[in-house]
């Protein structure tokens, strides 16, 4: 009787080994990338009460299926698509007869967001910690003012713009899911032109060169593609070297002379998987440098090689 009851609990530790893999090897498989074939409801719990149903799927739209075993159930993550505004995770009932069903390897996890599914789905730059460099085309325009130098004279400058190019260096931090915060350095440089007013030479043309050791922060959020992203900036620059050239010939200024800027904007940029670690990252500032009277307005494009760590 004992040996019969050792050998039935043997069968079944057996079979819930069994039973236990095959679940798990379920659990735990890479997702699923599905294509809506046939209109098909979705809601936002595990529940058919129409109190609970966000919209209507229609073909074509594609979602990510998770692996987890949820029965008749299935738990999808948007992708594409409005879906009526609605974003994040939904549940749809047996949906196997109307959606296409397909398999991802690293390339296409690439392009999916990270939700915790998989590794793999960290491939993405904006979910690791990244570091790179990019080259800044900068333009930057400023009005009409007076000022006076160290020795006391009095100078009248009209508008003058400058563009110059300018590398910098940066890590990006993960904040979370959708958020990162972009730390970075460099020497910007200026390279304003225009025309001056004097007491002892009237109007002549003037250029203002400065190199500026600038430190900054840029605040990023993206959106549900994770790959578009829109952010807000802030950046110090200090003043290293100064020269000025009025009428051809190179006016002496001493360390006072040198400029402090505070630099606010906004920025917007996208990013695009070169190989599964380096991206090229573009993007747009647009802003001004806010502690100077009048403001100084500037623009700048960003073109960067990152490298996610």
């Amino acid at each position: 009787m004992f040996q019969n009851l050792k050998s039935k609990k043997r069968i079944l530790f057996i079979l819930g080994g069994i039973f236990f893999t095959f679940h798990a090897s379920k659990s735990f498989a890479g997702p699923q990338q599905i294509i809506i074939r046939k209109p098909i409801p979705i809601y936002k719990v595990q529940n058919l009460k129409k109190g609970n149903r966000l919209t209507l799927v229609q073909p074509g739209t594609k979602l990510l299926l998770s692996p987890q075993n949820y029965g008749n159930w299935g738990k999808v993550l948007f992708l594409t698509g409005e879906l009526k505004g609605k974003k994040g995770w939904a549940y749809l009932r047996h949906f196997k007869g109307r959606v296409e069903m397909n398999a991802l390897d690293e390339d296409d996890l690439s392009d999916l967001p990270d939700i915790s599914l998989s590794e793999s789905l960290g491939q993405l730059y904006s979910q690791s910690t990244g570091i790179g460099f990019d080259i800044r085309s900068s333009y930057l325009q400023w009005g009409k003012r007076t000022f006076s130098l160290s020795d006391d004279s009095e100078w009248t400058v009209s508008d003058v713009t400058s563009t110059t190019y300018w590398l910098s260096l940066f890590v990006d931090l993960k904040m979370g899911f959708r958020k990162a915060l972009r730390i970075y350095g460099g020497y910007r440089s200026t390279d304003f032109q225009g025309e001056a007013t004097t007491d002892f030479l009237g109007t002549k043309a003037i250029s203002f060169n400065q190199k500026f050791l600038e430190l900054g922060a840029l605040y990023k959020m993206y959106q549900p593609s994770m790959k578009f992203w829109y952010g807000i900036g802030l950046a110090t620059s200090q003043g290293q070297e100064f020269s000025i050239t009025y009428n051809g010939d190179t006016i002496p200024t001493t360390e006072s002379d040198l400029s402090f800027y505070m630099l606010l904007y906004g920025s917007l940029g996208y990013d695009f998987s070169l190989s599964q670690d380096y991206y090229l990252l573009t993007s747009m500032n647009l802003g001004s440098i806010i502690n100077q009277d009048p403001k100084i307005y500037f623009a700048e494009l960003l073109l960067g090689l990152g490298y996610r760590l």
